[in-house]
């Protein structure tokens, strides 16, 4: 069965995951100490949280909790930060597959990659 956990430091995000996705564990923390959560997982997503905290610090706190086959997958919109984001990403992960996708109706842009991290 698939397992999920999401974590956040807003309460109204987690309520709204809860209300969307009612079989998953969603837990209020700082994503830069993940201390609190238990076990190892196949897949990461890290999506849109490296415009709000340190991604190295990230990265590195969420190695132990990645399985080893496991995937971490990362997305950011197009700004004038992502780029520098990147290149920090890409020095600490190896990228598997990268993605862009438009959102025309919005004018918006993003990039989603995955990456392994050996």
């Amino acid at each position: 069965p698939l397992h999920y956990t999401g974590i956040d430091f807003s309460e109204a995000a987690l309520e709204r995951a809860r209300e969307r996705f009612p079989a998953g564990t969603f837990i209020l923390s700082d994503i830069e100490e993940p201390r609190i959560i238990e076990g190892h997982y196949d897949v990461i997503v890290m999506a849109e949280v490296f415009y709000y905290v340190d991604p190295i610090k990230t990265i590195a706190a969420f190695r132990t909790h990645c399985a080893p086959e496991g995937k971490v997958l990362i997305s950011l919109y197009h700004s004038w930060r992502a780029h520098v984001l990147w290149r920090r990403i890409k020095k600490v992960l190896h990228t598997i597959e990268t993605h862009k996708v438009l959102d025309p109706s919005r004018g918006l842009r993003w990039t989603i990659s995955t990456f392994t991290y050996d």
